[in-house]
């Protein structure tokens, strides 16, 4: 079962392990950053007192269903703004989360709480 798909379909090992649990990362961010397929799906970021952009690798039909979730725990009232080539897609505020998924040809959003 590979972490990275929502189907479930095999797909080559990313850096996790291929099991049903999560490796969280957690980020301070010195700048806005951009996430590679490679990477844990599970993002914890600190802002680190600064509006920080959050880019998603090219969304492309060999990564359908790959999804990331992102944690802003900053210590103040400040937004990572997740973006796919340049457009907004999630706004993730102080506290609050965003799931995103690759549906072939682009980022989908979920926000909240």
């Amino acid at each position: 079962m590979s972490v990275g798909r929502i189907d479930n379909a095999p797909v080559a090992k990313p850096m996790m392990e291929q099991e049903f649990r999560f490796r969280p990362i957690k980020k301070t961010l010195a700048g806005d950053i951009t996430v590679a397929y490679n990477e844990p799906p599970v993002q914890v970021l600190d802002c680190n007192g600064s509006a920080r952009n959050v880019t998603l690798p090219v969304a492309a039909a060999a990564y359908e269903g790959y999804m990331f979730m992102f944690f802003n725990i900053s210590g103040t009232a400040v937004a990572a703004t997740v973006k796919d080539a340049g457009v907004t897609i999630a706004t993730v505020a102080q506290g609050k989360a965003a799931i995103v998924v690759c549906d072939g040809g682009t980022w989908r959003a979920m926000t909240g709480a």
